[in-house]
């Protein structure tokens, strides 16, 4: 089931990707490709970048973890191996100083045994830093590797008084961890050192980061895609209520009754829709003001043209009846 559903996964990913590639370039070539930045949009493009930085976020958290627990198993194991190797060598010189005639008269078939029986190599060397023992001296011959110990980890052991010491080290381009311990005689002194490498085996470690991210890719493009639905969803309800306001302010004019947004809610955009219902009711009043204003002006102009309209005809009469009056003080015979 799982490899049906990792298959399943690739193909629809794979799908979807040639579908937005192939989607974007008919577009482009269309001349119709518009993305505006509108509030929607920037959510979306939000919530999708958080979601991509937390999955990545997490992926190379989990496979940082799985290589620096590798590392420290490896380690540990290296440890547990080299003190195996020094409890027998320990034991074998403890009322023997070790030396390279010892080694070489004595304990050499034993020391062979033992690199055979542990299946790893070890290396000896005195309390000086030079080489007195090997299980690869092909190695010292070819001259991969100079026939003393290395100076950090000796440092380590003698000032830094560690018990163990573990490190990585090169030959030529190969890397190799090794690892380092005092060999200690009867008086519980540094008489010599001994000297572990190990070569891990990388495919053990590939092959868990290679199920890891198998198992991720298997669970964060389902929830991917999910959660581009889910943020589509939200990004609209969120949207919603500033596109109410909008179309109402789109339908705001002066010559009727504008109608107020009915909102429960005691939040950002109850304060925002409270806001709008209040400029309604000042515009309304407003424009019962202007309405107002234009009625009595209207009748002002009127009465005004009533005026002349009236005054028109008075005048000549009022210039007769003057001429009259001024016939009758002067006796005139037409009168």
């Amino acid at each position: 089931f799982q490899v049906f559903l990792t298959i399943f996964i690739y193909i629809f990913t794979l799908f979807f990707l040639w579908f937005t590639f192939f989607f974007i370039a008919f577009k482009l070539t269309t001349n119709s490709f518009k993305f505006q930045f509108d509030f929607k949009t920037r959510i979306q493009l939000t919530v999708t970048a958080v979601i991509i930085i937390i999955m990545f976020t997490i992926g190379s958290v989990t496979i940082y973890n799985i290589i620096d627990n590798y590392n420290n198993l490896q380690d540990q194991k290296l440890i547990e191996k080299l003190s195996s190797v020094l409890l027998v060598i320990e034991n074998e010189t403890r009322y023997e100083p070790l030396t390279t005639r010892s080694i070489e008269s004595d304990l050499s078939y034993k020391f062979s045994e033992l690199s055979d029986a542990l299946n790893c190599d070890f290396n000896i060397y005195d309390d000086k830093g030079f080489l007195m023992y090997t299980t690869q001296p092909r190695v010292f011959e070819l001259g991969l590797l100079a026939p003393t110990i290395n100076r950090t980890a000796l440092n380590e052991l003698i000032y830094q008084q560690k018990i163990n010491f573990v490190q990585q080290e090169k030959i030529g381009t190969l890397s190799y961890s090794a690892a380092y311990q005092p060999i200690r005689n009867i008086r519980n002194k540094s008489a010599s050192y001994l000297n572990l490498p190990y070569f891990r085996n990388e495919d053990d470690l590939n092959k868990e980061i290679s199920a890891i991210l198998v198992t991720l890719i298997n669970i964060y493009i389902p929830v991917f895609f999910i959660s581009l639905v889910l943020m589509v969803v939200l990004s609209k309800r969120i949207a919603s209520p500033l596109e109410l306001i909008q179309n109402s302010l789109s339908k705001v004019r002066l010559d009727k009754t504008n109608q107020r947004i009915e909102w429960q809610r005691k939040d950002e955009i109850g304060a925002l829709v409270s806001e709008y219902n209040r400029m309604v009711g000042e515009l309304e009043r407003s424009a019962e003001k202007l309405a107002q204003s234009e009625r009595e002006s209207a009748w002002r102009e009127m009465a005004r043209q009533v005026a002349h309209e009236i005054k028109n005809p008075l005048t000549p009469m009022k210039l007769s009846l003057q001429h009259m009056l001024r016939s009758i003080d002067h006796n005139q015979p037409d009168v």
